[in-house]
């Protein structure tokens, strides 16, 4: 089949998905668990060619989730303008034209166009991936953490998280993120660079094959994600230290109080239980109707011997006198 090369703008221009004009950081877990696809084969991170894709790992620019979890919908995609997520590194660059799926398609570049691919730290562009598909190796008894996902007639069934020293070389690989830009776009990028969403805190992004020892795989770079909301916004106003004169003066009054109050407390307990003629350890400091196990303990009796009946001693009282008795007349033989 005759190779094709798309140049008109408008098609081009309906695989943008969107800008990332902010940072955008994917969980832990898009590389550190990964993939084995129900049909077997080289594990992958977020996406590869089967119906399952972890949305959380990729930036849905102005996409709808749902319309990311078509095969089409992975063949020729871009984001515009864009950075490269948190984490993750401009593995190679285009000029004239990048790849695409069918293979025998590409897309044609702008001479005043930028492309590159982010792949995540650790992986490679993947020569032969369609332009949009980044490869990291994984070497014989390497840990691995991986799931298993299951379709179930309805949906697809994510599964639980594995751990297994793979048994042979291997490789594991994904779709990356291709970001096209212009010059115009450099000053919005750069600033975007430098930001972070509301509420995001660093975070290291590592990939998720482990050698046998638990180290990271190689190559295994770990980036720190930066925290900073722009690099303009250094303190240069020290922030006040240590606590307001009002809160010196409440601590003040307030702890003298506290510990007179805990020592007249303390006393009138001592005082109360004196009253009582208690000492610790009596029944007194029981709770009513409660037991040391929520219940009274059943009399026990062992099977073979009857209950020994407790011995009492004699009373030192008189008992009063009832009178005389005869004797019955009637003689024992």
């Amino acid at each position: 089949m005759a190779a094709t090369t798309v140049t008109d703008l408008s098609s081009i221009s309906a695989y943008n998905r969107g800008p990332i004009t902010t940072a955008f950081i994917p969980p832990t877990s898009c590389l550190a668990t990964l993939t084995l696809p129900s049909s077997g084969g080289d594990l992958f991170f977020g996406h590869q060619f089967i119906s399952y894709v972890d949305l959380a790992c990729y930036p849905h620019g102005t996409i709808a989730a749902q319309n990311l979890v078509t095969w089409s919908s992975w063949d020729i995609f871009y984001y515009s303008p864009a950075i490269c997520p948190s984490g993750w590194t401009q593995a190679t660059a285009f000029t004239s034209v990048i790849p695409a799926w069918p293979e025998t398609v590409s897309i044609s570049i702008e001479s005043n166009t930028n492309v590159a691919l982010c792949c995540p730290s650790g992986y490679s562009y993947l020569s032969t991936g369609l332009g949009h598909q980044c490869t990291s190796p994984i070497t014989m008894n390497q840990v691995i953490q991986y799931i298993f996902p299951t379709n179930n007639g309805a949906n697809i069934v994510r599964g639980n998280v594995s751990t297994s020293t793979f048994p042979a070389d291997a490789t594991a690989w994904g779709d990356g993120v291709p970001v096209w830009w212009q010059s115009s776009d450099d000053a919005l990028l750069a600033e975007a660079s430098t930001m972070t969403p509301s509420g995001a805190s660093p975070t290291a992004i590592t990939t998720g094959v482990t050698g046998s020892g638990g180290t990271a795989a190689q190559p295994s770079a770990t980036t720190s994600i930066p925290s900073s909301t722009a690099t303009t916004s250094a303190s240069s106003t020290p922030k006040p230290s240590g606590l307001s004169t009002g809160a010196k003066v409440g601590l003040g009054v307030g702890i003298p109080l506290a510990i007179i109050a805990g020592l007249a407390l303390g006393y009138l307990l001592f005082r109360r239980r004196r009253g009582r003629g208690t000492t610790d350890g009596d029944a007194a400091d029981v709770p009513l109707g409660k037991y040391e196990h929520d219940a009274p303990p059943e009399p026990y009796y062992d099977t073979q011997q009857p209950p020994k009946q407790p011995a009492h001693e004699l009373s030192s009282q008189r008992e009063p006198y009832h009178g005389m008795h005869e004797l019955p007349s009637t003689r024992y033989q």
